[in-house]
């Protein structure tokens, strides 16, 4: 084993490489956590969509779908690998896709350069090339060589009311936005009650707490 792969295990053991308390990231909701296979779990504890990620763009037909996840090694000897290769996500129609190279460029990837230690956690993240007008569903985790699977749901959609940066937001009615989409999200109005400009958001009227009525 190198120093630089020890230096990372116990590191990870000592600190659990990101979240360690289990909780996971704050998120807009996450999917429900897996039951323990193989000695480990996974939970999605956030996801979006990206139309392009760092230089990379998806596939004519597809969006970038990233997901926030939280791996726990609960019991098993010696590591839990965590690069991006090892996940695969089913969108909403049971189309399953594997996890990106662009996962490289996310800001917290899951790198195939960290594993993890017996009773240590990792918040990273892996992007999907999901079919167009569809969400991932379920994320998969498979370890062929150790015999490790583990399986999570994605939060319910709708997710971020955008797709790509500068579309109009398209919220059929659930969140208030001004314009455009920003970084792939629409921006949310600012105080309740707040009267919507149609002529530039894409909200209907009032907003409310929940969005515009």
């Amino acid at each position: 084993m190198s120093p630089r792969r020890a230096l990372i295990l116990l590191s990870l053991a000592a600190a659990a490489c990101g979240d360690s308390s289990g909780g996971g990231a704050e998120g807009s909701g996450g999917g429900g956590a897996a039951t323990p296979s193989s000695g480990m779990t996974i939970r999605v504890d956030d996801a979006d969509f990206h139309g392009s990620i760092g230089a990379f763009d998806p596939m004519p037909g597809r969006s970038f779908a990233v997901a926030l996840v939280t791996i726990t090694n609960v019991d098993a000897d010696p590591v839990v690998e965590c690069g991006f290769e090892y996940f695969s996500a089913a969108n909403t129609d049971g189309i399953v896709v594997p996890g990106s190279v662009a996962s490289a460029a996310l800001d917290t990837p899951c790198s195939p350069d960290l594993a993890i230690a017996k009773g240590a956690s990792l918040s990273c993240q892996v992007a999907f090339e999901i079919p167009d007008d569809s969400y991932a569903a379920t994320l998969f985790y498979e370890d062929a060589v150790q015999g490790r699977t583990a399986e999570a749901a994605f939060p319910e959609p709708p997710w971020n009311p955008c797709l790509l940066e500068g579309d109009a937001c398209d919220v059929a009615g659930d969140s208030c936005c001004e314009g455009p989409c920003e970084g792939g999200a629409c921006q949310p109005c600012l105080a309740q009650g707040e009267a919507c400009d149609l002529g530039v958001q894409c909200c209907s009227s009032i907003c409310s707490i929940a969005g515009c009525d």
